[in-house]
């Protein structure tokens, strides 16, 4: 049971969640339209600020040093690596700025950072799981897009709300989080996402 636990973890990860989200709205959405070209540009300009760069970051920190796990155990660790990773959802909601990108992707982007800032701030006080406002931060794009543009089959959107259940029992199983982090963890994500999502 530790083993599949793990395997949630790892392949839902926090730093994923933006790009299955985008992934999601490029296939799911009106983007279904735009050239593969640019859906593959966009894909990676969004791993790259979102997953890329804050894993780059949070390697070095761990070579230097400055921090005991890459992980983010110790929560006292964790404001330099959350705050350089603000700044690179900060310059690419940027960048789709620039691209012109639609307000809802922006708006994806801007909740993801607004939730991160919130995850930041809890953190000071109490735990707060990264992972479940990951997937509920996912939910929410998945529930923006099948009930705005109906493309997204009901089975996928089912599949996510299950894949977030695990994701969120995997952290308890692991002894990463309690029940009550999880929790409040996904209604960060859930929150700022639709909030953001206009």
């Amino acid at each position: 049971m530790r083993i599949l636990a793990r395997i949630f973890s790892n392949t839902f990860h926090p730093l994923l969640m933006p790009t299955f989200g985008i992934i999601l709205g490029l296939f799911y959405s009106v983007l279904l339209f735009y050239p593969t070209s640019l859906k593959l540009y966009i894909t990676g300009l969004i791993a790259i600020c979102t997953l890329v760069m804050p894993a780059l970051i949070i390697l070095t920190l761990y070579l230097l040093k400055a921090i005991s796990s890459v992980a983010l155990e110790n929560r006292k660790e964790r404001p330099v690596p959350y705050i350089l990773t603000m700044l690179c959802y900060v310059f690419c909601g940027y960048m789709l700025y620039r691209l012109k990108m639609p307000l809802w992707i922006i708006g994806f982007i801007a909740g993801a950072l607004l939730s991160l800032v919130t995850a930041f701030l809890i953190t000071f006080k109490w735990k707060i799981s990264a992972h479940g406002t990951g997937v509920g931060g996912l939910t929410a794009a998945a529930y923006f897009l099948i009930s705005h543009f109906h493309l997204m089959p009901l089975w996928l959107f089912m599949l996510i709300i299950l894949i977030s259940g695990a994701v969120c029992t995997s952290r308890i199983i692991l002894g990463r989080h309690t029940v009550m982090q999880t929790i409040c963890g996904m209604i960060n994500g859930l929150f700022w996402i639709t909030i953001m999502m206009p």
